[in-house]
């Protein structure tokens, strides 16, 4: 029998190992327990389950199949879905789809799921035979993509929207389906496939491979290792060498931080491959590359509820505090980071591991479903006063739609490890776990985070000895242990485990008390930027609703919400050093009830000096509501300077909103086309929690802009601050040179506004006139982030 590893779970399947499987050269020094082994039990882990679960069923597997079957020359049997399935990315969604239903058929035992596997590997079988050489796939124009890459043009596939990325779904998918729902099935499609994928990179040169694995390419370096382990067949594995980019390889691997500018994703699922490569070859290069990864995004780039990320962008850590913006903390993300966290913990079994682990299971992925309609967060927003919106279920399937499908699917994966002694208890979640193997049941029941106790409770049919080791969570002190009611001792500490060895029986009860204690922690490079934690849970200030009522809570935008206005947050008001001192936590008091809440009171002040309470409550609940996470702490002078410099810029933008005649908002479909857009070489995108347009080499836009004809205009042009590179254009008001501009480090790292006197002449007599941003020739223009017509100022 042989262990085959997974990244949701080391599944233990005799009949579908083979003969031909590779041992790993890094051994596991534990093992989880197959998802088939553990049940949630009732908590908001097992309600985020069954929404989950409801949303699988829900979906009609043949819309998802409809551009398979249309690529395969079959008709389809179903309308395809919206959203990203109806674009250059259709089929990621069904590849999660088919990893999702895989682990929530082992985590529910739900016959209804497996029905539905069993269906879609039947069709992809049927898709393969059709296409003769083992390619399948839903991508449109994918087989003419991968036809330039087989022909030797490794930039084939930049034709597309990140192809290789959408492949790698289908892989895993199907890898699933027969690691985890045992179909045979699956596993003849994933080596047909792994061949096809042999073959068609097969004439690329290492300049090639360069030139491809610049776009996003998800974790093909992990799947094929983990077909190389399913088959033992070194073709596999030496593709998946190829499929490990040497552009982020080889400076981790020297530990050497490249991260700032990168597209954050694109890079985490890369380092799973590595830890994989290095377990099955044992080579020091890719594993020092994946631990110096994860130290640096952990240490340095990781906000408190455990994501990371800004714009979907990895940033230079110095700037973190400029970094709080509607965009922040993609799920995708902290999926993929909390794979490469469960593979580091199955060969080195440290607490440590599990600090981070808790800390964004409990916060951000609990968080990124809608406990109300079942729905997927994109991005977890750390603007003050931010909130959340959720996927429409038929129309969105954003990336992380299909891993949130992943994501509730598996939470039974790591509460629970063990070796061939002992039973670790990672994870304070109330569960059940079969450890077949000794014949018994531990139940775990508790109210955590609610609570801070848990009751471990024995189910044994004859006496077992083994070790009981009980995860001792370093946020806790004063922790206490008990044994059908008898006091232990404990052998450990903070930031380790307790143990406890001896013959168990039947009805034995286990009693583990970890108290919680309010902290605050800095956001990293901003001390005065703190976040407010009880134990592991971070917890956010509910804000109301102020203004959300005309934005839906489901939208197919994933970032809709990014550049609405938002109510400025209170800020903590003392002569406290929260750096050295716990005396703030006297003003922050537990509300009464058995759920966590709690309010601070004589602290917080707003922005015009009142002193307001404000409401803190688990972030993982703050769903349909503004909420704010990390506060401002001022003493009393500095926050009253900074309240009279907020009054000076509210009067400014009183004043200009009063001189307004017209706006253009970039990068807004209903302004720009309201205001005739037009250009060349122009692109639009969205950056800092704003939405930008700029244009390239020489290219331009131009819009229509309201004017008063009776007086002295100008106009007012919002950028940012700290661009870089040659940005040098001109504004032209029709077809005349008003201004010229060069952006560079003008303002760093703030927006600012830059007024443009406008001709008398220009308008005179005029209703509208054509605004025109021009580049110079090998420049920029822009990018701007708004456009003002406003009336001249009196001191003009």
């Amino acid at each position: 029998m042989k262990h085959i590893k997974t990244f949701n779970s080391v599944v233990i399947l005799a009949t579908l190992a083979g003969a031909g499987s590779a041992t790993p050269k890094i051994a596991p020094k534990v093992q989880s327990f197959p998802l088939t082994g553990v049940r949630l039990l009732d908590g908001p882990f097992q309600h985020a389950q069954k929404l989950d679960r409801d949303y699988l069923l829900a979906l009609d597997p043949d819309r998802l199949l409809h551009n398979f079957r249309t690529n395969a020359g079959l008709a389809a049997k179903a309308p395809i879905y919206g959203g990203w399935e109806s674009a250059g990315v259709a089929g990621h969604t069904f590849g999660h789809y088919l990893s999702a239903m895989s682990m929530m058929y082992q985590s529910t035992g739900d016959a209804r799921l497996k029905q539905k596997i069993d269906y879609c590997v039947d069709e992809i079988a049927l898709c393969q035979e059709k296409s003769g050489d083992g390619y399948v796939s839903a991508i449109p124009d994918g087989r003419a993509m991968f036809n330039d890459v087989k022909a030797g043009h490794g930039d084939g596939v930049h034709r597309g929207w990140v192809p290789w990325y959408t492949m790698h779904k289908l892989f895993a998918g199907l890898r699933d389906a027969y690691q985890l729902a045992g179909n045979p099935k699956a596993k003849t499609c994933l080596i047909k496939l792994s061949d096809w994928a042999i073959g068609v990179t097969r004439n690329l040169s290492d300049e090639q491979w360069a030139i491809m694995l610049t776009q996003e390419h998800g974790g093909m370096n992990e799947t094929l290792a983990d077909v190389y382990a399913i088959t033992g067949e070194q073709k596999y594995l030496d593709l998946a060498h190829k499929f490990s980019q040497r552009a982020l390889l080889d400076p981790m691997s020297e530990r050497k931080d490249i991260l700032d500018g990168w597209h954050a994703n694109t890079q985490i699922p890369k380092v799973i491959g590595f830890e994989r490569i290095y377990e099955l070859t044992g080579d020091p290069r890719y594993g020092g590359a994946a631990h110096f990864f994860w130290e640096t995004v952990i240490q340095n780039r990781t906000f408190a509820i455990g994501g990371n990320s800004d714009h979907e962008h990895f940033f230079d850590p110095a700037d973190t505090k400029d970094h709080l913006s509607g965009e922040t903390a993609e799920n995708c993300n902290v999926y993929n980071m909390l794979k490469l966290t469960r593979d580091f913990y199955e060969v080195d079994p440290s607490e440590a591991w599990m600090e981070y682990y808790e800390r964004a299971l409990f916060n951000q992925i609990l968080s990124s479903q809608d406990p109300v309609k079942g729905g997927f967060n994109y991005l977890n927003s750390l603007k003050p006063g931010g909130f959340k919106v959720y996927s429409n279920p038929t129309t969105a399937f954003w990336c992380c739609v299909g891993t949130g499908m992943e994501n509730h699917a598996k939470y039974g994966d790591t509460i629970y490890f063990h070796d061939d002694s002992t039973l670790f208890v990672n994870l304070f979640i109330a569960s059940r776990v079969r450890w077949a193997a000794k014949g018994l049941t531990l139940t775990q029941n508790t109210r955590f985070p609610d609570a801070d106790t848990t009751e471990l409770k024995v189910a044994a049919a004859k006496p077992t000895a083994f070790t009981l080791k009980l995860r001792e969570p370093a946020w806790t002190t004063g922790a206490s242990l008990s044994v059908n009611g008898k006091p232990q001792k404990l052998t450990h500490g903070p930031g380790g485990y307790t143990s406890i060895a001896r013959t168990w029986k039947n009805g034995d009860v286990v009693t583990w008390r970890m108290p919680m204690h309010l902290q605050s922690e800095p956001l990293h490079d901003s001390p005065r930027q703190r976040a407010i934690l009880y134990g592991p849970i971070v917890l956010a200030g509910d804000m109301g609703r102020e203004g959300m009522d005309r934005i839906s809570d489901y939208v197919d935008d994933q970032t809709i919400d990014s550049n609405f206005p938002a109510p400025a947050a209170p800020a903590m008001v003392s002569n406290i050093d929260w750096n050295t001192s716990t005396a703030w936590t006297k003003n922050i008091h537990r509300a009464p009830g058995s759920s966590l809440a709690f309010e601070a009171r004589g602290i917080g002040q707003n922005t015009s000096g009142q002193e307001t309470r404000i409401k803190l409550i688990p972030f993982s609940r703050a769903q349909h509501i503004r909420y704010n996470v990390y506060w401002d702490i001022e003493t009393p002078s500095d926050w009253q300077a900074k309240r009279d410099a907020l009054d000076v810029e509210e009067r400014r933008q009183r004043d200009l909103a009063a001189r307004t005649l017209d706006e253009f908002r970039p990068n807004e479909q209903q302004s720009e086309t309201d205001h005739g857009l037009a250009g060349e070489k122009t692109e639009a995108g969205n950056a800092l929690g704003r939405k930008y347009r700029h244009a390239t080499d020489g290219g331009y836009f131009e819009f229509h802009l309201k004017t008063d004809p009776t007086v002295d205009n100008e106009l007012v042009v919002t950028y940012w601050g700290s661009e870089s590179g040659n940005r040098v254009f001109d504004l032209l008001v029709d077809g005349q040179t008003i201004a010229s501009q060069i952006l560079l480090d003008n303002k760093p790292n703030e927006f600012f506004d830059k007024s443009y006197a406008i001709p008398s002449a220009l308008t005179h007599g005029k209703r509208t006139v054509t605004v025109r941003f021009a580049a110079h020739p090998g420049a920029m223009a822009g990018g701007i982030f708004g456009v003002r017509m406003v009336k001249a100022s009196a001191d003009r």
